[in-house]
């Protein structure tokens, strides 16, 4: 995984996505493939690396991408461009939780029809996610080989709760 993760970083640094050292991502991705750039999607995680690794595989399958490492930037994030259809948001955040967030982003205009799928690295807050109302869950690390289907079964609709 460790490879696979650091490919990747040298190949969006050398793409210039991330090389202007920005904490926000405004641009959308261009990349072709199964969902050819239909399916819009908001990345919120406080650490780089992790928005890094979902964004290319996210990217692979063709899906747009925007996101932030800071939760204070969401409304002028989603003042740019078209309102994504799924929100990836990671619980544990500087100064507050995936938990605590979720209820804003749900009264959010702008995603009032995103499905919001909570990632972390705290698998034991699976049952804590489908209390507060998230779409569904994924623990991290990604598993990159299976990811397409559980994308596929996300945008089906279904519910994916992965610890």
């Amino acid at each position: 995984m460790a490879d696979f993760v650091n490919t990747s970083l040298k190949q969006k640094t050398t793409a210039g996505f991330w090389a202007n050292g920005s904490d926000s991502t405004f641009s959308e991705s261009d990349q072709t493939g199964v969902f050819h750039n239909m399916t819009r999607a908001l990345i919120i995680d406080d650490q780089q690396v992790g928005i890094n690794v979902l964004s290319m595989l996210l990217e692979n399958e063709g899906v747009s991408i925007i996101s932030t490492t800071r939760v204070e930037k969401i409304d002028e994030i989603l003042k740019q461009g078209r309102a994504p259809d799924l929100v990836f948001l990671d619980l544990e955040l500087y100064n507050t939780t995936g938990l605590e967030l979720l209820p804003k982003l749900r009264s959010h205009v702008q995603l009032a029809h995103a499905k919001i799928i909570a990632y972390t690295v705290h698998t034991s807050e699976i049952a804590a996610a489908k209390n507060a109302g998230f779409d569904g869950f994924l623990g991290k690390p990604l598993d990159a080989v299976n990811f397409p289907q559980v994308l596929k079964q996300i945008l089906a609709g279904k519910s994916v709760w992965i610890a």
